[in-house]
């Protein structure tokens, strides 16, 4: 199985009216966090089926190229996830498997 982390994500809330990210199982965000400049991941909500600017939730996320982030990644470790250039929501890994 792949390398998988459990975090708490929180959704970024913009003022301006023409970018409010949302966040959803099977999303595809670029990851960002030091040490990384960029990869991709997906989420998964569990039971939630999305949220919205403002909120906190739990994710789990699969790193598609698990061999890439394994060495950077623990526990604590702060990160920014991307649409482009875009910041969709910010968190902290709570758990590695």
């Amino acid at each position: 199985m792949g390398f998988q982390a459990l975090a708490t994500i929180k959704i970024m809330d913009y003022e301006t009216p023409d970018f409010q990210p949302r966040i959803f199982t099977g999303i595809r965000p670029i990851i960002r966090y030091e040490g990384m400049i960029g990869g991709s991941c997906a989420l998964d909500l569990g039971d939630e089926k999305e949220a919205f600017p403002g909120e906190t939730v739990e994710v789990g996320i699969d790193f598609l190229n698990p061999e890439n982030h394994k060495p950077h990644m623990y526990v604590g470790l702060n990160f920014g996830l991307y649409a482009g250039n875009r910041k969709l929501a910010e968190g902290i890994i709570n758990v590695l498997d």
